[in-house]
This record gives C-alpha cells, structure tokens and sequence, in this order.
C-alpha cells in the first residue's frame, strides 16, 4: 500500500487542511527570499568585480552574526501565532510539516 500524505492531512480535517496551505505558502515564501538573496549576492559581487563598490564581507559577517539568534526567536514566535487559539493544532503541525516538505 502506498503512502498518501494528502489522504492523512484530509484525515485530520480542517487543521490538516490549513497547515498543509501554510507550510506550502511558506516553504514558496523561503525559496522566493533564497532567489533574491542569491541574485543580490551575485549583483553585489559584479559592482565589486568592477570596482563600482567595496564590499567589507568581514563587516557584513560581524553584522549578520547577531541576525541567526534573531530568526530562531522569530521562527518560534511565528509558530507560537500560527498556533495561537487553534483547537486542531496537532492537525495543523503535521499538515504543515507535510506542505513545507511537499512545497
């Protein structure tokens, strides 16, 4: 018997339903900002390469270290208001799961 991740979101209901649109919309979401962080990186890289700018990398990576604490906090506190009041939420954790995953 095949496994149909769809057949168990519909099996939880509307909070399977909901999660699976939310981790698909957000795994969409993730590989968008990838995109444009990767064309920005390789924008930044071209000025520099012809002398239009200088790029300080060690600045930029003494900025950004503080940055990766921040988006765990912030990946916690978007899960806390995804979850927020929801009576299903174990439906929507797995639906999500399997919508990031599948997206």
């Amino acid at each position: 018997m095949d496994f149909q991740p769809t057949a168990l979101v519909g099996a939880l209901g509307f909070g399977g339903l909901a999660g699976l649109v939310v981790g698909f919309v957000l795994k969409k979401l993730a590989k968008l900002l990838a995109v444009l962080l990767g064309l920005l990186f390789v924008l930044l890289q071209v000025l520099a390469y012809y002398k239009f700018i200088h790029v300080d990398w060690q600045a930029i990576t003494a900025a950004a270290s503080p940055t990766a604490g921040a988006a765990e906090a912030t990946a916690g506190k978007l899960k806390e208001i995804l979850v927020y009041n929801l009576p299903f939420a174990g439906g929507f954790g797995l639906g999500f799961l399997i919508g990031f995953k599948r997206g």
